[in-house]
């Protein structure tokens, strides 16, 4: 209604709420690599966005409704010291979008042109686009020797390092020429090293090989617990779903799911019950497709089935011709 400015608006908030308001100039450049200090799916759901990282602290966006408990006990789980910053909801939106680079709804869009002014909005929105991925591969695949040097430093480089390591194996192992690297980390769930186990789920994970399947599943009645845990979180991230702790489950799953693509997975997923899960699937799919079809985690379920079914539609007549 233009009846107030979004500094004023802010101040106020944090007043009520006792977060810091958040310098509006800071907003506008959040740190590249900002996404990789917390997920999407987790910073939707902590109502927390991450920004950058000043003086050994993680500067976060805030949104007022934000479950401040949770975000308290996942940064005493990775002993992690928080910067928050309180923004107001349609800042938040806005965001999540420029740091996990998902779309952001209509409705924030329009918001966000009235609080910045559009012609600001439109350049700062233009970064929450997903970046082309469909069809390019990188002009080499991975060897086995790079990937496993990959997983090392994953595995023992210091703190940067390791973030580094995640991030090279998500990009490179997009090849579908990194057969043999896959059968490489597949073998290391073997290893009597429970820390290789774990970074070949995690390398796993980023790689998305649907064959993997069967290998990963194997570990997750592990004894050890940790090595239980990264599996199951890596058969999520892999099948767009999650069954629990049991084989069970997953094997019915998979002798169901895996003649049939995986991107059909993921079109599945856009209908679950979890939000994460439905974020998850949904940016994913724009980052291997470059479709996007009006689809966001948090509308009314009616709208994201009639979303849902534009993609059902595009992947009979176009997508299942491009992608199989």
């Amino acid at each position: 209604m233009g009846l107030v400015d979004e500094r004023t608006l802010v101040t106020h908030l944090a007043d009520f709420t006792g977060i810091p308001a958040a310098p509006l100039e800071r907003l506008a450049r959040p740190d590249p690599d900002a996404g990789a200090w917390l997920d999407a799916g987790a910073a939707a759901r902590l109502g927390a966005v991450p920004i950058g990282r000043r003086e050994d602290a993680l500067e976060l966006a805030v949104h007022p409704e934000a479950k401040h408990d949770a975000l308290v006990a996942w940064a005493d789980e990775r002993r992690v010291l928080l910067k928050p910053y309180l923004v107001t909801e349609a800042r938040f939106r806005g965001l999540l979008g420029v740091v996990y680079r998902i779309p952001v709804p209509p409705r924030f869009v329009s918001l966000l042109a009235k609080l910045m002014g559009a012609a600001p909005a439109r350049r700062w929105l233009a970064l929450a686009q997903p970046l082309p991925q469909a069809g390019r591969a990188p002009a080499t695949a991975p060897t086995v020797d790079e990937v496993e040097t990959l997983i090392e430093t994953a595995r023992l480089g210091d703190e940067a390092a390791r973030r580094s390591a995640w991030r090279a194996l998500g990009r490179s192992l997009h090849d579908p020429r990194a057969a043999a690297a896959a059968r490489s980390l597949q073998a290391k769930l073997s290893s009597p090293d429970p820390a290789v186990v774990g970074a070949a789920l995690v390398a796993l994970a980023e790689l998305r090989d649907p064959s993997s399947m069967p290998a990963i599943i194997e570990r997750l009645e592990s004894d050890d617990q940790q090595i239980a845990l990264t599996a199951r979180s890596t058969l999520l991230a892999l099948a767009g779903d999650d069954l629990g702790p049991k084989r069970r489950r997953w094997l019915d799953w998979w002798e169901k799911m895996r003649r049939r693509p995986r991107l059909e997975w993921l079109m599945e997923a856009l209908a679950h019950r979890d939000p994460e899960i439905r974020l998850a699937a949904s940016q994913e799919l724009q980052e291997i497709t470059g479709e996007y079809f009006g689809y966001h985690y948090d509308l009314p379920e009616r709208d994201r089935e009639e979303a849902r079914r534009r993609w059902l539609e595009w992947w009979q007549t176009t997508g299942k011709r491009r992608f199989s």
